[in-house]
């Protein structure tokens, strides 16, 4: 299944694509210009309207229209409570209760992520009959052309509606994810803001030369990408994997067979011994040192980082596949909004307790309240 849709993540078929990833851009930037005089926005709300968007129209060949309607479509408050159902699904199938299921999972997640999944289905059929039509790829070309049921060389319907299922979630509410939590840690420390800005608006002569191959030329913004990636995981929970056989010898220690092992992404990257002040925001751990200037900490201090650990795609054969997608579209609308825009935290976000928050596999996100004044230029 993974080999079948490969190529759609492909730096190649990426490249194909940025004009569709752009658009989406561009309406968001020109939509947070239409609102932000209307006082602060919801940064978080406009994310995930925007990725959305986007991975709607790769999926399923349109988007959700988040953007153009300035809401929440049905079908994306619908995931959003599906997503709770994830950690009882874990427990249910751990205890070996999936017959259970119906009578076990709460109600309320249980039938929203029921529609959810036959929005998604119906979608699905649709895009299935418009195959011969379609004129440009989407994730579903690469699927599709080669797709031959029943044989070992394609997948079957069922795969392929679960396959969408996945890349709408895992593509979308991820990426709005990172970005909420950057701007929430980079607003609340000046100084990181302010060096973010002047590389930014030094390295781009004007707004249509910011793209996917210019944004690869940045060293400080994808510094605060990770450092946020590190100390506020899109997806802060384990990723569990189950012993096979009669069991095998982890670390060291002997886990019998069957038993669910895994590693969980924030404790690793907020334990002291593997990163100097693991607790703090502190992108310039990973610049090179050439990089440090004279007000940064010294390098030194995070000589001994384990920055292999910090891992939010997760590790292996089964890491997201969606990687370069993910970092393309955040260093690409990060670069344009930080061209755009000054600006600065609300007061009602400014405070230290936002990452205080459950988490459903995914986190349940408070707003980002942001002030947006749009920058004067001659």
């Amino acid at each position: 299944m993974r080999r079948l849709i490969a190529y759609a993540f492909s730096e190649k078929a990426l490249k194909e694509q940025e004009d569709l990833l752009q658009k989406f851009i561009d309406k968001l930037i020109s939509r947070l210009g239409d609102k932000c005089s209307e006082g602060p926005q919801d940064i978080v709300t406009w994310f995930n309207w925007t990725t959305f968007d986007v991975t709607g129209d790769l999926a399923f060949g349109e988007p959700f229209g988040c953007l153009e309607d300035a809401r929440y479509h049905d079908w994306v408050s619908q995931i959003f409570q599906g997503i709770k159902l994830y950690p009882w699904m874990q427990t249910i199938v751990y205890l070996n209760l999936l017959p259970l299921a119906m009578y076990l999972a709460p109600k309320k997640q249980r039938d929203a992520k029921i529609a959810a999944d036959a929005k998604a289905y119906a979608k699905l059929d649709q895009r299935i009959a418009r195959q011969k039509d379609q004129h440009r790829k989407d994730f579903m070309s690469y699927i599709l052309q080669e797709n031959k049921e029943g044989t070992s060389e394609g997948m079957t319907l069922p795969e392929i509606q679960e396959t969408a299922v996945i890349l709408v979630i895992a593509g979308s509410e991820t990426t709005a994810t990172l970005m909420s939590a950057l701007c929430y840690f980079m607003l609340r420390d000046r100084k990181v803001y302010e060096r973010a800005v002047a590389e930014v608006r030094g390295l781009f002569s004007s707004y249509n030369n910011i793209n996917m191959t210019t944004t690869n030329e940045l060293k400080y913004l994808p510094a605060i990408v990770e450092e946020t990636f590190r100390i506020y995981p899109p997806s802060p929970n384990t990723f569990p994997r189950i012993v096979p056989g009669k069991g095998e010898v982890i670390e060291g220690r002997w886990v019998p067979g069957g038993i669910t092992v895994g590693v969980h992404p924030y404790a690793v990257t907020h334990y002291p011994d593997n990163f100097y002040r693991a607790e703090d925001f502190l992108p310039e751990r990973w610049l090179a040192p050439a990089l440090f200037q004279k007000d940064d900490l010294s390098p030194e201090l995070f000589a001994n980082d384990k920055r292999h650990l910090s891992q939010p795609f997760s590790f292996g054969p089964r890491n997201c596949i969606g990687k370069s997608l993910a970092y393309a579209e955040i260093r690409v609308i990060m670069s344009k909004l930080l061209y755009t825009y000054d600006l600065s935290l609300a007061s009602e976000s400014d405070t230290p307790d936002w990452p205080d928050q459950p988490t459903y596999s995914l986190w349940e996100k408070k707003p980002v309240m942001v002030n947006l004044t749009p920058v004067k230029r001659n």
